[in-house]
C-alpha cells in the first residue's frame, strides 16, 4: 500500500528523534494555525507547569491584490480552504485553496537536522493571466524569560548575512534563529524589506501597509512576562501568464543555535539538505506503509484516518537508542519520554501488524535491559520516573495493560520461538518478583501505591495524599486475576519451549522447562481460587485487610476475571449486563476512557462471547 492520502485535521505533531526528557530537551515540533510548524521547548508547558523556555514556529502567509492572508481569520475572511493530506510522522502537509484566485498552495514541513526545521513550499494556478503573489514566510516566537539561566534581557532581529534570510536573537547572550528561502526551480524569488512586530495580527496590519511600531529590546506580555515576537520576510512570485510558470517551489528552513554562527551554519547545511532529507523520509514512510495495514471500503472516514494516525503515533513514540537505554524504546508519550511496560507492551502489541520485526525488538528490549525485575519506570539516563512514598522503586503491575498476554498475542501471531527463549527468563523473572515483593501475610497480592497500578489515585484504593500513598492494605481483585492469567501464559509458553528445546540453539544457562510449567500452572490455579473467592454478592470485590471489608465501589476494572479468564461460567452470566453497560472506572472516568481499561472490557466481552451489535 501506499502513504495514505486522505482528509486529515490539519493540526498535529512531527517527530523529533533527538528530544529525550533529561539528556536532551531538544524539544517537540507541533503545528500552529493556520499554516505553521515549530519547536516547543523543551515541550508543549502544560507538563512542567508552562515553565516552557520557548517556542519557534515557522509560518507562511500570502498577499494576493489587495488580500492579505496570515492570521486564521484573515484565511477564514477570504475564504480559503486548509486542509491536510499528508501527515506521517516524518512529514506534516497543508493544502490551502484560494478559489477567487484559483490558487492552490501547498506546505510540506519535516525535520531536516535537530536544528534545521525544512519546509518545502508549493504555489500553482491554473489561471492563463499574470498572478502575482506574496509570501510571507515568517518566524513566530514566544520566549519566556524567567526559564532562562543566561544573562539576558530581550530579542534582536536584523537582516541575514545573506538574500533572503534573516535573523533572532536573544539579548545579550542566548540562542539564535535564522530562517529563509530560496528558489527550488528556475525562476528567480524576489525578496522585499524585513518586517519585525510583536504579533500575528501586527504582522497582518504590518502587510497591509499600516505603520506599526517594531517591539522594543526587552517588551513582554503584560500578563505572563512572555516576549512574543514574529519576523517577516516578504518573497515575490508571479504566476501563470504567458510565458510565465503555473508552478513556483521554494526551500523554506528555520534553524537555530547557540550563536549567530552556528544557527547560520545550521541554516547553510539545512537549505542544501533539504530535498535529501525530504527524499529519505519519504523512503522511510513508504517502507513502512507497504506493510501496515489500511481500512477500506465502507468504513467510517474518522475510522479510516484514526487507524492511521494511531500508526503514526506508535511510529513516533518508538524512541532511538538514547542514554543508558541500548535500544529502540517505546517512550509512552512524546512530551517527556520515558519507559513503561505497560503502555509499551499495548505499543508494541498494536504495532505488531504493521511492524512486527520492530515489535517484538522493541518489548524485548524493555524486558532485557531493565535495570530490576519489576521494569521500573525510567528515563533515558536511568532515573526512576515512579517511586512511591515511601521509597519502593515501582513499575507497571500485571494487570496494567497485561504485558504479558500482550506478548502472547506476538508470539501467536509471529512463530518466533528463538525470540521467545530470550524473553521467557525475563517475563517469568517479573512475576516471580511480584510473587515475591507484593504478596501480603496471607498471600494476597496488593500494590504499593496506586501509580504501581496504573489506575492513578483511583477512589478503588481509599483515600490518597498523592500517586505515592502506600495502598499495601488493598487486596485488589483485578491483580489476583492478572497473575493467574500471566501464571497460565507463562506455563504455555514453558511447554512450548520444552518441546521444542532441542531444534533451538542453547541460550545461556539451561532451563528445565517441563518443572517452569508444572511450576507456573500451579501458581495459576491457585489465583484462578483466590479471585473467585473475591467474588461477593453478585460482583467481583476489592478487599481492604485492615477494615477488613468488601469495597462498595464497582470499577471496571473489577470486569478484569472475566478478560483473563478465572471467572466461573456463572459469574459471567451475572455480569453480562455488566458487559454490555460497563461501571465508571474509578469513581469519575468513563469506561472507555483509558485504553488499559478498554482492553479489559473488550477482551472480557470477547471471552464472554457478548454480541456484535
Amino acid at each position: 500500500m501506499m502513504v495514505p492520502y486522505d482528509d486529515f485535521t490539519p493540526h498535529g505533531y512531527l517527530d523529533n528523534p533527538y528530544h529525550s526528557w533529561k539528556l536532551n530537551p531538544s524539544g517537540v515540533l507541533r503545528s500552529l494555525e493556520p499554516l505553521g510548524m515549530g519547536w516547543h521547548v523543551p515541550n508543549v508547558g502544560s507538563y512542567v507547569r508552562n515553565q516552557f523556555q520557548y517556542a519557534a514556529h515557522l509560518s507562511l502567509g500570502l498577499r494576493v491584490g489587495k488580500q492579505v492572508m496570515i492570521t486564521p481569520e484573515d484565511f477564514q475572511r477570504y475564504g480559503c480552504v486548509i486542509t491536510c493530506h499528508l501527515h506521517t510522522k516524518n512529514r506534516f502537509e497543508y493544502t490551502c485553496i484560494l478559489p477567487q484566485h484559483q490558487l492552490r498552495l501547498t506546505v510540506r514541513y519535516f525535520l531536516i537536522q535537530e536544528h534545521a526545521l525544512g519546509c518545502i513550499l508549493s504555489l500553482s494556478t491554473t489561471a492563463s493571466q499574470e498572478l502575482p503573489v506574496t509570501c510571507y514566510i515568517l518566524h513566530r516566537h514566544t520566549h519566556n524569560p524567567f526559564t532562562s539561566r543566561l544573562w539576558e534581557h530581550g530579542l534582536y532581529a536584523c537582516p541575514g548575512s545573506v538574500e533572503g534570510s534573516v535573523m533572532l536573537g536573544i539579548a545579550s547572550e542566548g540562542d539564535v534563529f535564522v530562517h529563509g528561502a530560496r528558489s527550488a526551480d528556475a525562476f528567480p524569488l524576489i525578496f522585499e524589506e524585513m518586517g519585525y512586530v510583536a504579533s500575528p495580527e501586527d504582522a497582518s496590519s504590518w502587510a497591509r501597509g499600516v505603520a506599526v511600531a517594531r517591539p522594543t529590546i526587552t517588551q513582554s506580555q503584560p500578563d505572563t512576562g512572555w516576549q512574543v515576537r514574529t519576523v517577516i520576510l516578504p518573497c515575490k512570485v508571479t504566476l501563470g501568464g504567458e510565458p510565465g510558470p503555473s508552478e513556483r517551489m521554494i526551500n523554506v528552513v528555520l534553524a537555530r543555535g547557540v550563536s549567530q554562527d552556528q544557527s547560520y551554519q545550521h541554516w547553510e547545511d539545512g537549505i542544501e539538505e533539504i530535498a535529501r532529507a525530504e527524499a529519505e523520509l519519504r523512503a522511510d514512510d513508504e517502507q513502512f506503509w507497504s506493510c501496515a495495514p489500511q481500512l477500506s471500503g465502507d468504513w467510517p472516514e474518522s475510522w479510516r484516518r484514526g487507524l492511521v494516525y494511531d500508526f503514526e503515533t506508535l511510529r513516533m513514540i518508538m524512541r532511538p537508542s538514547m542514554g543508558l537505554i541500548p535500544h529502540v524504546f517505546d517512550g509512552m508519550q512524546i512530551q517527556a519520554p520515558r519507559l513503561v511496560l505497560a503502555e509499551a507492551a499495548m505499543d508494541t502489541l498494536f504495532l505488531s501488524y504493521a511492524n512486527p520485526e520492530l515489535a517484538a525488538e522493541v518489548i524485548l528490549g524493555h524486558f532485557e535491559s531493565a535495570p530490576h525485575p519489576n521494569l521500573p519506570c525510567i528515563r533515558e539516563d536511568g532515573s526512576y520516573n515512579m517511586v512511591a512514598d515511601d521509597g519502593q522503586i515501582c513499575g507497571t503491575a500485571p494487570e496494567w495493560g497485561f504485558p504479558l498476554w500482550c506478548c502472547d498475542q506476538i508470539v501467536r501471531r509471529t512463530g518466533d520461538l528463538l525470540w521467545l527463549r530470550r524473553l521467557y527468563p525475563k517475563a517469568a523473572a517479573y512475576l516471580r518478583w511480584w510473587l515475591e515483593h507484593r504478596r501480603d501475610a496471607e498471600g494476597w497480592f496488593v500494590y504499593a501505591c496506586s501509580w504501581e497500578s496504573g489506575q492513578d489515585v483511583s477512589s478503588r484504593f481509599g483515600p490518597q495524599q498523592t500517586g505515592g500513598t502506600i495502598i499495601q492494605h488493598v487486596r485488589p481483585v483485578d491483580l489476583q486475576a492478572s497473575m493467574a492469567q500471566g501464571a497460565e501464559i507463562l506455563a504455555r509458553w514453558a511447554k512450548l519451549l520444552g518441546q521444542e528445546q532441542t531444534a533451538m540453539p542453547a541460550i545461556e544457562t539451561p532451563i528445565d522447562f517441563a518443572a517452569e510449567a508444572a511450576w507456573w500452572q500451579q501458581i495459576a490455579n491457585e489465583f484462578t481460587v483466590k479471585t473467585r473467592l473475591m467474588w461477593q454478592q453478585g460482583w467481583f470485590r476489592d478487599y481492604d485487610a485492615v477494615a477488613s471489608e468488601w469495597s462498595e465501589q464497582q470499577d471496571a476494572m473489577h470486569l478484569a476475571p472475566v478478560f483473563c479468564g478465572v471467572a466461573g461460567w456463572g459469574q459471567v452470566e451475572q455480569l453480562r449486563p455488566f458487559l454490555a453497560q460497563p461501571p465508571m472506572h474509578s469513581s469519575g472516568w468513563a469506561p472507555l476512557s483509558w485504553p488499559p481499561v478498554v482492553m479489559t472490557l473488550v477482551g472480557a466481552a470477547d471471552v464472554s462471547q457478548m454480541p456484535l451489535e
